[in-house]
């Protein structure tokens, strides 16, 4: 940086001077420890190609969405380490590799009602169980059967029912069963 004096109650100018050095293109997007999913099947949740601008913020981004993606597929646990950059000898091609710690899966086994009943509802009862058996178990899926069931009993005239919905370990590693517990609060009729 240079700063020019222009003379006695002038103001100063600052000019900066900066070298360029090579744009970087990112080369290879490769992955380690993921077992689940292929290579193929985690590129287009990455949002970054091969031959694009190299661009820090937007290699931390694509970390951040491996990450959700397999938290949404059940594995709550997932840990993606910080992308590996190797950049080549004219530093002209960065190559990126995130390093992936899947964890245990957790799959919905069973969901068990307790407390107030719907009247007359059997059969919805089961449908809102049977939805996310089987399913990739992250918190957000306990907070969509909690919504459901709570708009089940709003429409049956119980706008107040309080429900919850906690998680409990299944038969076997990696299941959850979601407990759904049912206060119905009074029945309100216009």
């Amino acid at each position: 940086e240079t700063v020019k004096s222009l003379g006695p109650g002038d103001q100063a100018a600052v000019v900066f001077t900066i070298r360029e050095g090579p744009r970087v293109r990112l080369g290879e997007v490769s992955f380690a420890g993921n077992g689940y999913f292929t290579a193929a099947q985690l590129r287009p949740h990455i949002a970054i190609a091969r031959s694009a601008p190299y661009v820090e913020g937007d290699v931390r981004a694509a970390r951040n969405h491996l990450v959700q993606r397999y938290r949404e597929q059940g594995f709550t646990g997932v840990k993606v380490s910080e992308p590996r950059i190797a950049v080549n000898a004219d530093r002209t091609v960065a190559d990126v590799r995130f390093e992936i710690e899947e964890g245990t899966r957790f799959v919905v086994s069973g969901v068990v009602f307790e407390g107030d009943a719907l009247p007359d509802a059997g059969p919805l009862q089961k449908t809102l169980a049977k939805g996310p058996l089987g399913q990739p178990y992250f918190e957000r899926r306990g907070q969509e059967l909690g919504n459901r069931v709570t708009a089940a009993f709003a429409a049956q005239g119980y706008p107040d029912a309080a429900v919850a919905v906690r998680e409990e370990p299944g038969a076997t590693p990696g299941d959850v069963v979601l407990r759904v517990s049912v206060a119905s609060g009074p029945r309100v009729r216009i």
